[in-house]
């Protein structure tokens, strides 16, 4: 069986996006790469290409593009990784909301890149998302003013459907989304600068409920 199945990994396909009129568009990047990508040479040269599912570890001529967790200097200035973390800054230089999920923010390069993105992009905010989260130490590791930053001790996982299709945890996110960039109501209701021990809108839902049944 073959390992690669002949897509490539480039560059320019990142740079030369553009979105489409009346669509959503959704652009996955893999900071520290994927298992399917494999690194091989062909004609003197180094290429990236997409891996076979489940053909185990650098199989055959390839060595896979992946940084696996570690603490200490990652190759994060050769590609694929060079592009995916450009991009990232991008994305924060004009972002109002950062959502961490699955991340400790343990990662150096993580934290300079939201760092440097909460000193020179004043609207940017941060929402962080795991059961230990704390909004304190989110601040600390990203050296950032902690009113800017929200944490909720919950996990991000299928979609809590609540009465009547109700979802809170979508519903938190879209709050501090609208807390972010200024929405009256929402900086009200999703207050940045704290630690929430549940999704926010539960409570706003609970006390709607409550005052109808009045």
């Amino acid at each position: 069986m073959r390992a690669a199945i002949g897509l490539r990994w480039s560059r320019t396909a990142f740079e030369s996006y553009q979105e489409q009129p009346n669509e959503v568009s959704v652009v996955l990047f893999k900071l520290h790469g994927s298992v399917r990508w494999g690194r091989s040479e062909q004609g003197g040269k180094e290429i990236i290409s997409e891996l076979q599912p489940l053909v185990g570890l650098n199989p055959g001529a390839y060595r896979q593009a992946v940084i696996y967790p570690t603490l200490g200097p990652k190759p994060v200035r050769s590609e694929p990784f060079r592009t995916g973390y450009r991009f990232l800054r991008t994305c924060l230089a004009n972002a109002k909301i950062v959502y961490v999920i699955g991340c400790s923010l343990r990662d150096g390069e993580i934290q300079d890149s939201i760092s440097d993105a909460m000193d020179d992009n004043p609207q940017l905010h941060i929402v962080s998302l795991a059961p230990d989260a704390d909004y304190a130490k989110v601040a600390e590791l990203t050296n950032c003013d902690p009113s800017r930053v929200t944490a909720i001790q919950k996990e991000f996982g299928l979609p809590e459907i609540g009465p009547k299709g109700v979802n809170d945890c979508m519903a938190s996110l879209r709050g501090f989304a609208n807390s972010a960039v200024g929405a009256s109501d929402a900086v009200r209701s999703f207050p940045f600068g704290k630690t929430y021990e549940d999704w926010p809108s539960a409570q706003h839902r609970e006390a709607i409920q409550r005052a109808l049944m009045r």
